[in-house]
């Protein structure tokens, strides 16, 4: 079979394809991935509490005073509190804060709502409560049936990855474009969302810069997203020309600064970053596709016909580079049980190009003319392509996004469709074994003969039994 490089052209319109049988092959990282932990949710332990919407409309009540009571674990502990409009605040070292109706913040925090800071200073928060005018108090936190997880509202406070943090997670410009990172979520509300934004000038949100890595996300689960080692990022300043003010656009190396990740109206307890491993190891690995049709769709400006059957796929909630998959030769094979186009007419193996298809995004979706080998008797197309010497030539941190078998029709066919019928593998006998070497019988007796057949998942394992001289003994057919 004359074996060609496909067009990349074409791959756009011709990945529609169907799941796969894997057979003796695991694509993924080849140990286990480095779990870098950014943050995890302890209950108790938090930087500031933020009223809920309920809570803060009890301030709306309050005549004469509002008072916080922290109960927390820390000889040196103390708290303050602060509304959201205004950095006016109160700070005390004692277990209760209390503010009358003659302070600034009374006012403001009946509008605004009100938050209780530096609760990092305790090692632990218990509980936290609430008196209006001195009433009965209102429980805002409480430990014992505190959330599993950090939650934001619909504010969307942010969580910042520092440049420290990637570093001591030893990410740099060689693996980052590989990393990982991870946000576990315990709960989501409607209208949930997280999203990356760069660090501005004055390493506040750089809002304007867009986002770059984060979901919608409608079930508690852990999402994943990556990031790249540089990005664009607006300036703060402008430089004014002839045409009037004009905002310039640098590389931000994210290296040096981190990004910021917000969070709405989802409960998060845990920030990691899975960074990429290289293999110690290289072994061989075979894929099977067993009982498909693959349909190979027609190009008007070519007459030709392409498709793409996924062998492995990476997506959001799966990492593996190319240095992780510890592969050395990968072997694909399939047994054709017939090639047809929309009007039943037969095609010929020989009419059909096939080969690899290794896709990260840019090194231009490479294709790899594989050895080729067809067995004429079982019908098994066989193709082997050493992914370990293209490994050696390309950067092992590369992320991984796909490996495809892609198929070419190059015969002269006007048809819009043709289908390769892909069976169930042959495994041919390879051995048959009995359970002796020699066997006498006496005239009139009988004997039991065992066979064992190898490979044990030989497709057609059955064994059938003859006498090669029936004058001088019989068998049955049947069980020997």
């Amino acid at each position: 079979m004359k074996m060609k490089k496909l067009l990349a052209g074409v791959l756009a319109g011709a990945m529609a394809v169907s799941a796969v049988t894997f057979t003796s092959i695991t694509l993924s990282a080849a140990n286990d991935p480095n779990d870098v932990v950014l943050y995890q949710y302890e209950a108790g332990v938090m930087t500031n509490y933020s009223l809920t919407a309920e809570q803060n409309n009890l301030l709306k009540n309050a005549t004469a005073s509002i008072s916080v009571t922290v109960d927390g674990e820390g000889d040196t502990a103390y708290f303050y509190l602060q509304e959201k409009k205004s950095w006016g605040c109160t700070e005390a070292s004692k277990p209760t804060v209390t503010i009358n109706s003659d302070n600034d913040l009374f006012d403001k925090a009946k509008e605004g709502g009100l938050a209780v800071n530096a609760l990092d200073t305790y090692t632990k928060i218990n509980k936290i409560t609430l008196s209006v005018d001195g009433g009965a108090e209102t429980t805002l936190y409480d430990i014992s049936t505190a959330p599993a997880g950090a939650v934001y509202d619909n504010n969307g406070n942010t969580f910042r990855v520092t440049a420290d943090m990637l570093a001591k997670a030893n990410i740099t410009a060689e693996n980052v474009k590989t990393c990982k990172f991870n946000v576990k979520l315990e709960a989501v509300d409607s209208d949930a969302a997280f999203y990356s934004y760069l660090v501005g000038g004055d390493d506040a949100v750089s809002w304007s810069t867009g986002t770059f890595g984060g979901t919608n996300p409608t079930s508690a689960e852990t999402y994943s997203f990556y990031i790249s080692e540089k990005t664009s990022v607006w300036n703060s300043s402008t430089n004014q020309n002839e045409d009037g003010l004009e905002t310039t656009t640098g590389e931000y190396n994210v290296l040096d600064k981190g990004f910021y990740i917000q969070f709405k109206n989802m409960t998060v307890s845990k920030i990691s970053i899975t960074t990429p491993t290289i293999a110690s190891t290289y072994k061989d690995a075979t894929a099977i596709i067993e009982n498909k049709d693959i349909v190979l769709n027609q190009y008007a400006w070519t007459g030709e016909h392409y498709s793409g059957e996924h062998l492995f796929t990476v997506d959001g909630h799966n990492a593996a580079n190319f240095g992780g998959l510890g592969i050395d030769n990968l072997t694909v094979k399939f047994n054709i049980d017939s090639i047809t186009n929309s009007n039943g007419q037969k095609i010929a193996p020989e009419n059909v190009d096939f080969s690899i298809q290794i896709m990260p995004d840019y090194i231009n979706s490479q294709w790899f003319n594989p050895t080729f080998e067809y067995d004429a008797a079982t019908k098994e197309v066989s193709l082997t392509v050493n992914i370990k010497n293209m490994l050696a030539e390309k950067d092992p941190y590369t992320r991984l996004e796909s490996i495809s078998l892609i198929a070419k029709v190059h015969q002269d066919n006007t048809d819009s469709s043709v289908t390769i019928k892909i069976g169930k593998k042959i495994n041919s006998v390879s051995e048959i074994i009995l359970n002796k070497e020699t066997l006498t019988v006496e005239k009139g007796k009988t004997a039991q003969l065992e066979a064992t057949v190898l490979p044990e998942n030989a497709t057609d394992p059955t064994v059938t039994w003859t006498s090669s001289n029936t004058e001088v003994a019989t068998v049955d057919e049947a069980t020997g």
